[in-house]
């Protein structure tokens, strides 16, 4: 991805009205809130991620940057990615219950590095292709807002 777009995607997110929940996605509303934190964590054996990143959402475009750190306990390695991701919220109802959203993402993956000391540095680049639809299933003047979701993605991953 060139560092222009990024730009450009970030500048396009931030600088938009605010949002209503991202409602494709099950994101949490950007209403009150256009920049979010996040936190992932999956600890399991033989392998443990962790990781967090910074979710931006305007009226249309929302995007996420993120970096992950892997430990994989069978390599004795570790890894480390960086990514981001981009969309946008498109209404497919007049009262707003009902989302379409094109996404695109991109990662870098960079190790394990000399996995069993044989010197070897692993790097992987994936590219994702996607969309998601989700609708509100009960009425808007709830407190909690039931929001089904799914999506298609297809990824390519180049090492």
């Amino acid at each position: 991805m060139r560092p222009g777009f990024a730009s450009a995607l970030l500048l396009c997110a931030l600088g938009s009205s605010t949002a209503v929940a991202q409602n494709c996605l099950g994101f949490a509303p950007f209403e009150s809130r256009p920049v979010h934190l996040l936190v992932r964590g999956s600890f399991s054996d033989p392998t443990n991620l962790y990781g967090g990143g910074l979710q931006v959402g305007g009226s249309a475009a929302f995007g996420e940057l993120d970096v992950e750190g892997v430990s994989i306990q069978d390599l004795g390695a570790s890894a480390f990615t960086v990514g981001g991701v981009g969309g946008l919220q498109v209404p497919l109802a007049a009262n707003g219950t009902a989302h379409f959203c094109p996404i695109a993402a991109v990662s870098f993956a960079l190790g394990p590095n000399d996995v069993y000391d044989t010197g070897v540095h692993y790097r992987e680049t994936d590219y994702t292709l996607g969309a998601a639809f989700g609708f509100q299933a009960n009425r808007s003047n709830q407190l909690i807002k039931i929001i089904p979701t799914a999506s298609y993605e297809r990824t390519h991953a180049h090492n």
